[in-house]
């Protein structure tokens, strides 16, 4: 029966891949798995081996900074930069800016205005000039030492996180989960 209706309307097979799909994917998220999406789920056809770390003895699953590193090109004061940094991670709750805020550890901070840009990082204003804290594709003024240094730290399975000013990426700061 069912080579005949593949037959007769060979297009209800590919159009039942779709719903196979998201019931798999409500199903796992049911059971506590979520993917970001379909294609997600569809590679796991391709994997040759999975590694678990179930008893938390390879990582706690807890990101924590590893390296900052300032552009020796920009003459800026790096403390005043850590400063605001600090004040702008406070604001998010996201556990990369928990890690930032727990590496630096100052409890007196900047009280500035932060936007939180969903999928892209923060920004404010502080004192006449625009500073921005974010993904890496996110930033288009990169000298190319920070390229490098990006590389070297995206080899070395570290996050990274840039620090800009006035469009200007003057810091990075690689995070890695422990």
């Amino acid at each position: 029966g069912i080579v005949f209706l593949i037959i007769a309307s060979p297009c209800a097979l590919a159009a039942s891949a779709v719903p196979a799909t998201l019931s798999a994917i409500s199903n796992l998220a049911r059971q506590g798995v979520l993917f970001k999406g379909g294609s997600y789920l569809t590679n796991l056809a391709e994997l040759k081996a999975v590694a678990f770390d179930k008893t938390g003895t390879l990582t706690e699953g807890k990101p924590v900074v590893t390296d900052v590193y300032f552009d020796e090109q920009h003459t800026q004061d790096k403390q005043q930069c850590i400063d605001i940094i600090i004040a702008m991670e406070k604001t998010a709750n996201h556990p990369l800016a928990q890690a930032i805020v727990e590496h630096f550890q100052v409890q007196d901070s900047l009280n500035v205005e932060v936007e939180n840009h969903i999928g892209s990082g923060l920004v404010t204003n502080y004192q006449g000039s625009h500073y921005a804290i974010g993904k890496p594709d996110k930033f288009d003024d990169i000298t190319l030492n920070m390229e490098q240094k990006t590389e070297q730290f995206a080899q070395e399975g570290k996050t990274v996180v840039y620090f800009a000013v006035d469009q200007q990426v003057i810091a990075l700061i690689a995070l890695m989960d422990i």
